[in-house]
């Protein structure tokens, strides 16, 4: 009787061996859905940093800072999260949104100190991290944006020393300067923040010198123009007022814009440097009559939202200028708009000044 034929090996393996193939295909599809979950956690993750950044910058573009900051710390944290897996998928990405986040924190560093302290008011607030990011981010950066970022260390130094800031003397802003100036000769945040320094330390040579460098860069030019014009409000000497009509009437000349919170400083400016004789002469001994002849022309006249009760003192002034310039006839049509801006027969020093020039005209216009 013979035995029955026993099972080949190949026979006896093959569902050992499909029940392995089936394992390890569990194993695959579990770690596909696994890789999914973690790659769909990096996506969420990246799409709340990125919208949290988002944030911060239209809270940066409306003066909100303390809340932009907070935006971009939350922005940080989400970055950080999540479990080794995820993070170790997401290096790359993580190290790239690092960046940008850590980029867009000494651009909000460097925009809330350039609005830190607003004419007339004492410093605001700034959180423990500003200085230590503007620092991190200088070390790492080169040229330019090293530059920018150590004016800014020095800005922010000086107006802690500075008017209205408490005594620093240990803060050397002037060696964050010449450090920015070294990486980047013609930065324009360190000539004009060194600018600033200077002129309240009453060197307005020096500090015209510096401010004549930050503009002659080209970049940042308004804010450049505020520093300016709030460095020489700090003192009411002659050559600070004078100094900041010539720096108006070069915004006009290169068409720049002039604020309101600007015209009624030149106004005021005008109102005293046309009460004597003296004052006037000092004024366009200072600047050309030819140069402010455009100022007065442009701020006071020919502006669309020029104010009526300033037209008789503009046009006197225009007129005054004209004279001084040769322009003979120019005055005369200016002080004839004079007496046209006032009341019939008003009284007062203006109006009699116009009558008389234009008394005085008609002989020659007879003849």
């Amino acid at each position: 009787m013979s035995q029955p034929a026993e099972p080949t090996r190949t026979s006896r393996d093959r569902p050992l061996k499909w029940a392995g193939i089936l394992v390890i295909l569990f194993a695959v599809l579990a770690g596909l859905g696994q890789a999914s979950k973690v790659f769909l956690e990096i996506r969420d993750r990246d799409r709340e940093a990125g919208e949290l950044q988002a944030a911060a910058d239209r809270q940066r573009r409306a003066g909100d800072f303390p809340a932009a900051w907070a935006s971009l710390e939350r922005a940080a944290a989400v970055v950080d999260r999540g479990g080794s897996i995820a993070r170790l998928a997401g290096r790359s990405s993580d190290g790239r949104a690092r960046l940008s986040i850590r980029t867009a924190q000494e651009d909000l560093a460097m925009a809330w100190l350039q609005n830190w302290q607003p004419p007339g008011q004492p410093p605001a607030p700034l959180p423990e991290t500003l200085v230590p990011t503007l620092t991190a981010g200088a070390a790492a950066a080169s040229g330019a944006r090293k530059a920018d970022l150590l004016a800014h260390l020095g800005w922010e130094a000086a107006l802690r020393g500075g008017p209205g800031g408490e005594d620093t003397s240990d803060a050397a802003p002037e060696s964050f300067f010449r450090q920015a100036v070294e990486a980047d000769p013609s930065n324009p945040y360190a000539h004009a923040h060194w600018g600033y320094w200077l002129a309240w330390q009453q060197k307005l040579g020096e500090a015209s010198s510096r401010f004549d460098a930050a503009l002659a860069s080209g970049r940042a030019r308004p804010y450049v123009r505020a520093v300016q014009l709030a460095a020489l409000l700090l003192h009411t000497a002659p050559a600070s007022g004078t100094a900041y009509i010539a720096a108006v009437a070069d915004m006009i000349r290169n068409g720049e814009a002039v604020d309101a919170a600007v015209r009624d400083r030149v106004y005021a400016l005008y109102a005293f440097g046309f009460e004597g004789e003296a004052a006037f002469a000092q004024l366009t001994a200072a600047l050309p009559a030819a140069a402010q002849i455009a100022l007065v022309r442009t701020l006071f006249i020919d502006a669309a939202d020029r104010r009526p009760d300033r037209t008789a003192a503009a046009y006197a002034w225009l007129a005054r200028l004209q004279e001084a310039a040769g322009d003979q006839e120019g005055a005369l049509a200016s002080w004839r708009s004079v007496l046209a801006a006032l009341p019939p027969e008003a009284p007062g020093p203006l109006a009699d000044r116009a009558r008389a020039a234009v008394a005085a005209a008609r002989p020659a216009l007879l003849r």
